[in-house]
């Protein structure tokens, strides 16, 4: 970079003992403090940069993935007359992958924003048994699809304030998650409020997290699958979900059951200074 100089007077116009090092230790501090706000100003420029570039990205891949799930679905519907037994089986392959890809753009954005600090929250008080509604209606074919029963208790008048299209999102990955990774027996939801928060805990009866994983699964593009079972996905739904969570001032906790299975409880603020809303 540029060359700074520092320039020191006394006051009483004598250099008094020790004042060379002091001049040089608040030389090397300047320094310091000049090379830090330069690489805060590249790494700024940096998220730029990337946040336009993700934005760019998610239109370019979005079009043709629209374009090719839109195409498949009018050929499942016959338009172009009927299909044989082997053509829907490749047509339904073509929309679950298109499918798998709009999701991964959807993440790697997500994830951009939040590492950018730019995702929005829209926050406002929603009962806990609103939210887990709207949630179940999503799962629920998949659930039905497995022969697996969806238990929830939650207890009415129960308020968090959140961003409900934040939490649903949560919660969707949690649920589709515990459904699939559960064979047999039940996926359960149970809420509650706790002090100033609120729960929201998924319990599955599926084989559990592999041991000594509880924090592991959160993190960035890693899939843990239990015990060898390897599932699709990007490995970005807990890491994203988790930090939803913390940035509206909650959290995402995972552990094994000691009876089988694991659980994923999400924690939730019950009050907050509306004026203090992101």
């Amino acid at each position: 970079g540029e060359p700074a100089a520092l320039l020191v007077r006394w006051a009483e116009g004598e250099v008094p003992p020790g004042g060379p090092a002091l001049v040089e230790a608040l030389a090397e501090q300047t320094c310091v403090a000049l090379a830090g706000a330069a690489r805060y100003a590249e790494m700024r420029d940096a998220a730029v940069r990337r946040d336009r570039f993700f934005s760019a990205m998610s239109h370019d891949l979005r079009t043709p993935i629209t374009a090719i799930v839109g195409y498949s679905e009018l050929l499942q519907d016959g338009i172009v007359g009927e299909l044989t037994e082997r053509q829907l089986e490749m047509v339904e392959r073509i929309c679950q992958v298109s499918g798998h890809l709009s999701q991964l753009v959807n993440d790697i954005l997500d994830l951009a924003r939040l590492d950018a600090g730019r995702m929005e929250f829209h926050l406002q008080p929603m009962e806990l048994a609103e939210l887990l509604d709207d949630v179940l209606a999503a799962v629920e074919p998949q659930a039905a699809a497995k022969a697996l029963e969806v238990r929830v208790e939650a207890p009415a008048g129960a308020q968090v304030v959140v961003d409900p299209t934040r939490v649903r999102q949560i919660l969707v990955n949690l649920l589709s998650n515990a459904v699939k990774f559960t064979e047999t027996g039940a996926v359960c939801v149970s809420a509650g409020l706790d002090g100033d928060r609120g729960w929201i805990e998924v319990r599955d009866t599926g084989p559990g997290l592999p041991g000594g994983s509880e924090e592991a699964v959160f993190e960035e593009f890693l899939q843990l699958a239990p015990k060898g079972k390897r599932e699709p996905g990007t490995g970005l739904g807990l890491a994203i979900a988790r930090r939803l969570a913390r940035a509206m001032d909650g959290d995402l906790t995972a552990r094994n059951l000691d009876g089988g299975g694991a659980a994923f409880t999400l924690y939730l603020p019950s009050h907050r200074d509306t004026e203090a809303q992101r």
